[in-house]
């Protein structure tokens, strides 16, 4: 994404190496479906990937995951059991052009093509598919590293009771900052190689005032419990935007957890990664107090 950052939104997304540690654990059984990018693109079908959870508790919650940028929604086959420990469902959605995804890779795409996710419907009709009963459960959004820019952005206007938390993980809160300050890393301008504007784009569906990869207003937005994990050693997007993700958050319930000596590829090895997910999902995430008819309001 950095060259499309520098050079126009319509650019396709870059190629670069971020792939998410996995686990050797046996994949856990998965779901796969696709749905349409409507209203702006209908022909396009973007890809997803479900894995239910074995046993689950009544109300489990649904971790509604947008990863990185260079990964695809099959790389999380073997870890999706960690999550499961947790107590949650797992949905990952691919981007365009990932995985077996439609068209081919924009930022000017990035945010209005996960936007059909705020209907209810399509993610009951998702973990249907999965074998999961429909009923009211709670969604928390999760966004990795360039996935944090769809999380911060769907938490930002979905009306109230459409999700139940927000986890950031290497998130980004303002790429023009790192941008003018020649952050090392997948965003630097020397990466990028062109001079390009520092200031980011604005987003399409729904979202033009807001721009691409500009999330600090957004994150004032944001009222439902949020939980941000950055690494310290992390050189792609350097902890200083964990930090001001959370100081911009809106949520009253909502918490920085820095894990000393992790970068942005190896954060959940830390010991403390999941334990702090699963804490989060089990004392601050609240059944919505009603899932069905959550759509999107003009």
């Amino acid at each position: 994404f950095p060259r499309a950052v520098a050079r126009g939104h319509s650019r396709p997304l870059a190629t670069v190496d971020a792939r998410h540690p996995t686990s050797t654990s046996r994949p856990a059984p998965f779901s796969d479906g696709s749905y349409a990018a409507a209203p702006h693109d209908p022909a396009v079908k973007l890809g997803y990937r479900v894995w239910p959870h074995p046993s689950p508790r009544p109300n489990a919650p649904l971790l509604l995951y947008f990863h990185g940028n260079g990964e695809v929604c099959s790389d999380y086959d073997a870890f999706a059991s960690r999550f499961h420990r947790l107590g949650a469902h797992l949905m990952v959605p691919d981007y365009r052009g990932y995985g077996w995804s439609g068209g081919e890779p924009t930022l000017s795409s990035l945010l209005a093509d996960a936007e059909p996710l705020l209907d209810s419907h399509t993610l009951g009709a998702a973990m249907q598919s999965a074998g999961v009963e429909p009923e009211a459960r709670p969604v928390v959004l999760f966004g990795r590293s360039l996935g944090s820019n769809v999380a911060t952005h769907l938490a930002a206007i979905a009306p109230r009771g459409c999700f139940a938390g927000l986890i950031l993980e290497s998130g980004i809160a303002s790429a023009s900052a790192m941008l003018s300050r020649g952050a090392a890393g997948a965003l630097s301008l020397a990466a990028a190689g062109s001079a390009g504007p520092a200031t980011a784009p604005l987003a399409p569906g729904g979202g033009g005032r807001i721009g691409i990869l500009e999330n600090e207003l957004k994150m004032r937005e944001v009222t439902i419990p949020t939980l941000v994990l950055h690494g310290t050693a992390d050189t792609v997007v350097p902890p200083e935007q964990g930090k001001a993700l959370h100081a911009a958050s809106g949520a009253q319930r909502r918490r920085l957890l820095l894990l000393p000596g992790h970068g942005h590829n190896d954060i959940a090895f830390s010991p403390r990664y999941f334990p702090a997910i699963g804490e989060f999902l089990e004392r601050q995430v609240c059944t919505p107090t009603k899932a069905e008819g959550c759509q999107r309001t003009a």
